[in-house]
């Protein structure tokens, strides 16, 4: 698949076929994911694969039984104390707070990456201790940007309480979570929401704020 063809198909997805991800595929995704750049040089990632039902229960917790007994008018709540005003925002986010939980329990396949960091992730004493914490999210877009060409779609959740998922999932204390990663085969006749489209020459600003493409001389 061409490389802006990628870019193109790349989505977000929330509901999946009752289909696995195969041990192949994932080795490919995570295989493009190690090619990212990190800060260290090292690429001290690690990623667990979760397979076992059981496990996605325990990962999800009492909250997420909570987020999928959810109804409508609760999303609604949250969404207004949230103080969002944007009609497509309050779409997405209306779509998106009911299947917070369930995606992880129906995705074809459930990665955990981590990435070793030898500095407190919430103590930052300046921008470059985070440098760690990116080099991750540079992994996890690459494995995004793979799995479309192998069909796989997906989307990242950032538990509420990641101590609680090292401990459940024995992740030494010198690693850490940046999310959890559901996968799978996009389910058919599943709703698709439209994002804004947005023009480049709107968001490239040259020698200082004030100068985009549209008003440079």
């Amino acid at each position: 698949m061409e490389f802006f063809e990628v870019i193109n198909k790349r989505r977000t997805v929330r509901e999946f076929e009752d289909k696995p991800v195969d041990l192949l595929s994932i080795k490919k995704i995570i295989s493009c994911g190690l090619k990212a750049p990190t800060n260290d040089h090292l690429r001290r990632w690690e990623f667990i694969v979760i397979d076992d039902i059981e496990m996605r229960k325990k990962l999800i917790g009492k909250e997420g039984d909570n987020i999928i007994k959810r109804d409508e008018k609760e999303s609604i709540t949250i969404i207004d104390n949230w103080g969002l005003t944007d009609e497509k925002q309050r779409e997405m986010f209306l779509y998106a707070i009911p299947r917070q939980a369930k995606m992880i329990l129906t995705a074809g396949t459930v990665i955990i990456p981590c990435f070793y960091t030898s500095k407190p992730l919430l103590q930052p004493i300046s921008l470059s201790s985070l440098n760690a914490f990116a080099s991750i999210w540079l992994c996890i877009e690459n494995m995004l940007l793979a799995a479309v060409t192998e069909g796989v779609y997906g989307v990242t959740r950032i538990p509420k309480s990641p101590g609680s998922v090292k401990k459940l999932l024995n992740i030494p204390d010198e690693y850490e979570i940046p999310c959890i990663l559901a996968l799978g085969y996009p389910k058919k006749g599943r709703k698709v929401l439209k994002q804004y489209k947005i023009d480049p020459e709107n968001k490239i600003r040259f020698n200082k704020w004030d100068n985009t493409i549209r008003n440079r001389k």
